[in-house]
């Protein structure tokens, strides 16, 4: 179930929908039982130079004091929708359900975005692109820099376009993104890729543009989620068995991509037993690129079950790079 929940500080000075006008961006923000986090996220969205655009805030099932904190933010645009609980992808796609703006951005209640975010976003949208990405700042759980990424090239698995799709580096039309399907309910990682998978192809079809901006304009917490072991490992395969199931084809378009995502689902299912599902990924991860020796060796652990327990040991999978 999904209610949208009236907060009395953050409704008070809101005018009926009926009389409001649609403004450009929704800022859509998922949260699940952080409610000393969503403090800096949140205030960094009410300091945009930018003022055309409203805050969704959708709590996917809390039992903290995310509702209190949330209406602590005494500010008309702010709108906060509570739902049982059902994951990141479910939550988003909920969030897009309550938004009312021309475009869609999504940021995480761990991130925050530099002041001239949506600034920088809107002056890129006056042309009505589908989808806009920018780069980010990532840091660790002590605030340091490991790296700053900008929009690249993504190959021709992601449709030949240049981007950077992760949380708060893109916005996208919202018939866009209606097209597109939205986020895929149930999946445990991987979701902006998987999504784009879909998205960028239908851009490429119907003639959308697809643009970047050269700069950093959010900062991304690099921590996530460290859980190690079985339980995450098996999410990580899911994910993974997924896509490359779902999105060979277009994935296909580049042998890199596609062995490579291959080789991170056979390692997943090695980490977690699953020997036969590793071989059969490995075996598409050979075929793909059979130039490339690590993954012949990785079939070869993979044949021998007792030398590629050894070799992995028992639910230790990374987790995948990725644009998304």
């Amino acid at each position: 179930m999904v209610r949208p929940v009236s907060l009395p500080r953050v409704a008070a000075e809101a005018a009926p929908s009926s009389a409001r006008p649609l403004p450009t961006f929704s800022v859509v923000i998922c949260t699940h039982n952080r409610a000393a986090l969503l403090p800096r996220a949140v205030g960094s969205v009410l300091d945009q130079t930018y003022r055309d655009f409203e805050l969704v805030v959708v709590d996917d099932g809390s039992t903290d004091s995310t509702a209190h904190v949330v209406s602590t933010f005494d500010d008309a645009r702010v709108r906060y929708v509570h739902r049982e609980n059902g994951g990141l992808s479910a939550a988003r796609n909920t969030g897009v359900e309550h938004a009312g703006g021309r475009y869609v951005v999504f940021l995480d209640d761990d991130d925050f975005a530099f002041s001239h975010w949506l600034e920088r976003f809107a002056s890129a949208v006056e042309s009505a692109p589908a989808v806009v990405s920018c780069g980010e700042v990532v840091t660790d759980d002590d605030g340091e820099v490991l790296r700053t990424t900008l929009p690249g090239e993504l190959g021709p698995g992601f449709a030949g376009y240049e981007g950077w799709f992760l949380p708060g580096t893109f916005v996208v039309r919202r018939d866009a993104y209606e097209a597109a399907g939205g986020f895929r309910a149930g999946l445990p990682h991987m979701h902006q890729t998987e999504f784009v998978l879909r998205l960028l192809p239908l851009c490429r079809e119907r003639g959308w543009e697809v643009t970047t901006i050269a700069e950093p304009l959010v900062q991304r917490h690099a921590g996530g989620d460290r859980r190690v072991g079985l339980e995450n490992t098996r999410s990580i395969y899911d994910a993974m068995d997924y896509i490359v199931t779902q999105h060979e084809d277009q994935l296909a378009r580049s042998s890199w991509l596609l062995a490579q995502y291959s080789a991170v689902a056979g390692v997943a299912a090695a980490r977690i037993g699953d020997y036969p599902a590793a071989r059969r990924h490995l075996r598409r991860a050979v075929r793909t690129r059979p130039r490339a020796g690590k993954h012949w060796a990785r079939l070869a652990l993979a044949s021998v079950p007792p030398v590629g327990r050894v070799a992995w040991g028992r639910a230790r999978a990374e987790k995948p790079e990725s644009t998304a």
